[in-house]
């Protein structure tokens, strides 16, 4: 499951950034201004960082320490339900 939202947000991202190249070339300044830097800094907030938090739960051995773990589901909920006030978990290497 992990896997597949890493590999939907690489794909977004190349989506979007192909967009805003296309935005580029076509000159189209404000609408580069006003949707595709929004749009970008939006995607990279939510969604980059829920694969950031994916990234940390691989790299991290949480054995015997599973409530130190980052939850993916409450980090994502917290941003809408706590107005953006999120506890950047702590992380902590355990041996």
């Amino acid at each position: 499951m992990k896997v597949s939202v890493v590999i939907g947000f690489c794909h977004m991202l190349i989506g979007i950034i192909f967009r805003g190249l296309n935005m580029g070339h076509k000159k189209q300044r404000i609408k580069i201004a006003l949707v595709y830097i929004p749009e970008f800094i939006l995607y990279m907030t939510f969604i980059g960082y829920l694969a950031f938090l994916i990234f940390v739960k691989w790299g991290i051995n949480w054995e015997g320490h599973t409530s130190d773990a980052p939850s993916l589901i409450t980090t994502l909920m917290d941003f809408g339900f706590k107005n953006g006030a999120v506890m950047v978990p702590v992380f902590k290497h355990h041996e």
